[in-house]
């Protein structure tokens, strides 16, 4: 075998090893998000459930809880006045706000009697500021008891005219107890165009809306702290917020509060019907999705490394390095006088493993509504995506305490707890 051959064939079985792996990788994934897209209905489908309906609007009481929102809460104030439901009520409940919250809040309202301000000056010991105020707007509301549906969202957001009708129409068709949208996010910042999508997607790949859509015990609920339409009997024979108040993340454990108890939960992409901009420093994208990664990973510092791990290989090492190999075997092939096709071997086996990986970025930055231009980026974005969840499993696994919604939370590596019990039982 002539040198060139030989180098040929020792780059070309890497190339092959490699593209198969994304083959079957990426081919899955891919799978998974059609089916995903063509099984379950989005909230936009919602809007023709509810045209369709004959019978009155349920009436909903829309719960916001806010701290220091001024800047943010007037457009949610007037997606809300535009609503085409009949029957809502709004309860704002300012949770200890200093920077004129209460005031534009008041202004945009205008007199609107459907809308009510439910100033919070303290919150008490062993609560988070957010369920606090969720908690005292319920209590104090004077439209809660005419509620058939209630529905936490956040100051952030901004809805379609529609969403109240389409998401009240969603629930009673799927006979829920609580329906979650996942948000659209626009794309401002540079982390928002290129980390975001995999951010989301990642989550949504601990937590399948497949899955979390389930009846069975196979079921992994799911739920959206930004929208979370709960119908009101239900809520309340779970205990409500007060049941989680000692949780970080709230949303995702109400979803599992759902399930232990017998209730119905469903999560289903908002395909625009409600948009949120989470975050808008990059710092607080870090702080934000760190503490969303180490609760869905319910504190277990294995599951993290295994998913940054997984992460970086198959959608940062493999890809660069099948692209890598194909273009420089195939450049190898090139200078063969007498072989001048071999160069489309190695090309056509990078294009292979290529494909189906391509087409899942493209399909996950459209679910996101981010421009096609900024898939190229997509390995860019997972390796930062990877870091965050390293950086997640270090602080978890030292103890680092986490500072969120007014309290500082010290957590526990439940990855750690069975050894730590083993170790506890020889030693008896």
């Amino acid at each position: 075998m002539q040198p060139m051959q030989v180098l040929f064939v020792a780059q070309l079985i890497p190339l092959v090893a490699a593209a198969t792996a994304m083959v079957i990788y990426w081919t899955v994934v891919f799978t998974r998000i059609r089916q995903t897209t063509r099984q379950l209905p989005t909230g936009i489908d919602g809007i023709a459930l509810a045209e369709a309906r004959t019978e009155p609007d349920i009436s909903v009481l829309v719960v916001v809880p806010a701290h220091n929102e001024a800047g943010s809460i007037g457009p949610l104030i007037r997606s809300l006045r535009e609503q085409d439901h009949e029957r809502f009520h709004v309860a704002l409940a300012l949770d200890r706000c200093t920077d004129g919250t209460a005031a534009v809040a008041r202004r945009e309202i205008d007199g609107d009697a459907r809308f009510e301000v439910i100033e919070i000056d303290e919150c008490p010991e062993g609560w988070a500021g957010k369920v606090n105020a969720v908690r005292t707007a319920v209590d104090r509301s004077a439209f809660t008891p005419e509620a058939e549906l209630l529905l936490f969202t956040d100051a952030d957001c901004v809805f379609h005219p529609s969403c109240l009708r389409a998401a009240a129409a969603l629930s009673e068709d799927r006979s829920l107890d609580l329906l979650s949208f996942l948000s659209e996010y626009p794309a401002e910042a540079w982390f928002e165009l290129i980390v975001q999508p995999t951010a989301g997607f990642e989550l949504m790949r601990q937590y399948p809306l497949l899955r979390a859509n389930r009846v069975d015990d196979r079921q992994r609920p799911f739920s959206n702290g930004q929208f979370m339409l709960f119908r009101a009997s239900f809520y309340r024979d779970i205990g409500g917020h007060e049941a989680v108040k000692d949780e970080l993340l709230e949303d995702l454990a109400l979803g599992r509060l759902v399930k232990q108890r017998g209730g119905r939960a469903g999560a289903l992409l908002g395909d625009g019907i409600v948009r949120c901009r989470m975050y808008e420093t990059w710092e607080q994208f870090r702080t934000g999705w760190k503490r969303i990664y180490i609760e869905a990973a319910q504190r277990r510092s294995t599951r993290l490394r295994t998913s940054g791990l997984r992460l970086r290989l198959m959608s940062v090492l493999l890809p660069i390095l099948t692209g890598v190999l194909g273009i420089g075997t195939a450049w190898t092939c090139l200078s063969w006088d007498d072989a001048p096709l071999f160069w489309l071997i190695p090309a056509a086996v990078a294009a292979v493993g290529l494909t189906p990986y391509a087409a899942s970025i493209l399909r996950i930055y459209r679910m996101a509504r981010i421009t096609p231009f900024a898939a190229p980026m997509a390995p860019i974005g997972a390796a930062l995506v990877s870091r965050l969840i390293f950086e997640a499993a270090r602080e978890l696994s030292s103890g680092e305490p986490t500072v969120w919604g007014g309290r500082t939370y010290v957590r526990e590596d439940r990855s750690r707890a069975p050894k730590q019990a083993r170790k506890t039982a020889g030693a008896s």
